[in-house]
């Protein structure tokens, strides 16, 4: 019976969330941005709000209005040539502006753990909102290709076989969402029918090796049949390694979150979503995702 529940909230959440994840996704544009701010942000703050239980003092408002810099900047950045070409710089010039604000902020406030309220501040950054800006870089994948092609690199035969390359984006951007999506619930209701040993009891007593298997067998399966279905042109060695990241990186991803929850004494990152906790819980698989597959597909493209 409990099973039945939970099949039932998955899927009325997926009923709900994934036509409008596609709606954005497809759209593109501003609404996407502005959806990627506000959960980026969310996570943000569950995580800070975690760190919080550690006692301590994370600089919620400079993560925060760092975060939504920092987006805004990515995604501005790719409509300009010449800003695309220093961006790398410039980044780890707002990242050590970050550090150095988080020192100052915390010269000023008669607070405690001095060190670890700056480490959990720029930590947050890292681990919550970095992805995010991988998400945003493959979504605008046809903008970096016009970066290359007008500074004549020389692209992989298959990146110039479509006449509109902003479809290829959308439809890659919804294959890793929907592969993840495939993995987290073929490792948790195989793991839960068929798994007797435990993964890592230490961190999560009820993930198995049977649905971490499950998992990543169905991440190759689903990767392949959806890249064969809506990018048919998109290599199948590919498609198997994009398969593998997912499969590898998702659960990890997934263990990670559990770790900071078990050390922070909580069963969800918040209650935001009845029934299946905060944002971080529901994307905990795609926050290491997001970022290998943007360096992969780069590597792709540039090598």
């Amino acid at each position: 019976m409990k099973m039945k529940s939970e099949l039932f909230k998955r899927v009325a959440f997926a009923v709900v969330g994934i036509p409008v994840a596609m709606f954005l996704i497809v759209y593109g544009a501003l609404p996407f941005l502005f959806a990627v701010i506000i959960i980026s942000s969310i996570s943000l703050l569950e995580f800070y709000k975690l760190a919080k239980l550690k006692k301590t003092s994370p600089n919620v408002y400079l993560g925060v209005t760092f975060n939504v810099i920092i987006t805004l900047y990515i995604y501005f950045a790719l409509k300009n040539t010449e800003a695309l070409m220093c961006s790398g710089l410039i980044i780890i010039g707002f990242i050590l502006l970050f550090m150095l604000s988080s020192f100052i902020v915390e010269l000023w406030l008669k607070k405690e753990n001095h060190l670890l309220n700056v480490s959990t501040t720029i930590s947050g950054i890292l681990y919550a909102c970095f992805p995010f800006y991988s998400l945003i870089l493959i979504r605008e994948l046809h903008k970096i290709k016009e970066f290359f092609t007008n500074n004549n690199i020389n692209l992989p035969l298959f990146f110039n076989n479509t006449q509109k390359f902003e479809n290829f984006s959308i439809y890659f951007v919804i294959t890793i969402f929907l592969t993840i999506w495939i993995c987290d619930s073929a490792a948790y209701f195989l793991g839960k029918k068929f798994g007797k040993n435990k993964l890592y009891e230490a961190v999560s007593p009820k993930k198995t090796w049977e649905g971490a298997i499950a998992g990543f067998v169905f991440a190759l399966i689903s990767s392949v049949l959806l890249f064969h279905f809506l990018i048919p042109y998109f290599p199948f060695i590919h498609s198997i390694a994009v398969g593998i990241i997912i499969g590898i990186f998702g659960q990890i991803g997934d263990l990670i979150e559990s770790l900071i929850k078990r050390d922070a004494g909580v069963k969800d990152s918040s209650n935001l979503i009845p029934g299946h906790g905060g944002a971080l819980d529901r994307l905990d698989s795609a926050l290491f995702v997001f970022p290998f597959i943007y360096i992969y597909i780069i590597l792709i493209m540039a090598l």
